[in-house]
């Protein structure tokens, strides 16, 4: 049997299929996990709103007591949620293209690897 290699639109093709499946699977996970802490993402928007409308107040008054505590809000709500997004994906692209290619005829959904 002659082995035939793949073309360029077939890598690109499965190259898309398999980092659209990861990009469903992060969103889920991460989503049913925000879910489950009770973490509102919207939360983030909200405070950095007030954050910019403190920094406005800032430079007017000189006061930046206010703005660095919207700031501290801001920073713990957006390093929960990299800290969440970044471990599912971590977990995710180590189990797509290393455990499941190891069970599964060393390829993935979209190929062979």
């Amino acid at each position: 049997m002659r082995f035939r290699y793949a073309t360029n639109n077939q890598r690109f093709l499965t190259y898309l299929i398999d980092f659209l499946i990861i990009e469903a699977l992060l969103s889920g996970i991460t989503a049913v996990i925000f879910k489950l802490m009770n973490f509102d993402v919207s939360m983030n928007d909200t405070i950095l709103e007030q954050l910019m409308a403190e920094a406005v107040k800032a430079l007017e008054t000189g006061d930046m007591t206010n703005y660095f505590n919207y700031y501290m809000e801001f920073l713990k709500y957006s390093l929960v949620e990299l800290g969440v997004q970044m471990s599912c994906a971590l977990l995710i692209v180590v189990g797509y293209f290393i455990v499941l290619p190891k069970l599964w005829k060393k390829q993935t959904v979209s190929g062979k690897y």
